[in-house]
């Protein structure tokens, strides 16, 4: 006999929160990532990932109308836009070219890095008074640590949220001049997810952590599957 019954609410978890963003040069699988990676900032505002799928659908009008009989995904050209803080310093890298200043004679590849999305609640833990503090993320030998002790079922989870990244570019963050808000210079800029034929299929373009285990994909650089 089949049988259905609803989730238990309370056990879910519903939130996120705000994420933190490391960045590299593009990692081709070799060493390790973690070693290469530096903090760029926190999220100001939603980071929202946007697949971008395109779809090849299968009809016959003239017979069925437009109700679809097979449907294949083509592809995809991920995007996702990010609230910046407009500094001297992150100029050259929210950046397409890698400088801030542009104007070039001839057409120049893109300036591409890896980007690791992560919760930045998994980088904080309580102290004896029940304060948050930031502590150190780690992985040896294939484990993932918190401060040095395996991750709880919870870290496990906001892990499993993050995002991989292994070839993007960011659009151009320019300086921003303005009265309001003390001056913020916060603007909002485009992140473009590229292919990396490196990466296992199906991997190419972005791993979420929940799946990155079945990857094959090593981030300490030994046994990567191309």
């Amino acid at each position: 006999m089949g049988q259905v019954e609803l989730i238990n609410i309370g056990t879910q978890s519903y939130d996120i929160g705000r994420a933190a963003l490391f960045y590299g040069p593009q990692w081709d699988g070799s060493g390790d990532l973690l070693t290469t990676l530096q903090h760029l900032g926190n999220t100001e505002g939603e980071f929202n990932f946007e697949p971008n799928e395109e779809f090849s659908a299968l009809t016959i009008p003239e017979n069925m109308g437009p109700a679809v009989l097979k449907k294949y995904v083509t592809g995809a050209a991920p995007t996702a836009e990010i609230g910046v803080f407009v500094n001297p310093t992150s100029l050259p890298v929210f950046s397409p070219t890698g400088a801030g200043s542009l104007g070039n004679m001839r057409q120049r590849r893109v300036k591409r890095y890896t980007l690791w999305v992560v919760p930045e609640q998994l980088f904080l833990k309580a102290d004896s008074n029940g304060v948050e503090q930031e502590v150190e993320i780690a992985l040896s030998g294939g484990v993932w640590t918190k401060d040095g002790q395996p991750f709880t079922p919870e870290d496990t989870r906001l892990f499993q949220l993050s995002l991989f990244g292994w070839d993007v570019h960011f659009e151009r963050a320019a300086p921003i001049y303005r009265h309001e808000d003390g001056g913020k210079s916060l603007r909002t800029i485009t992140i473009h997810f590229l292919q990396d034929l490196t990466k296992p299929d199906g991997h190419q373009i972005a791993t979420v952590g929940a799946e990155l285990a079945a990857s094959e994909i090593d981030l300490e650089g030994v046994g990567t599957s191309s």
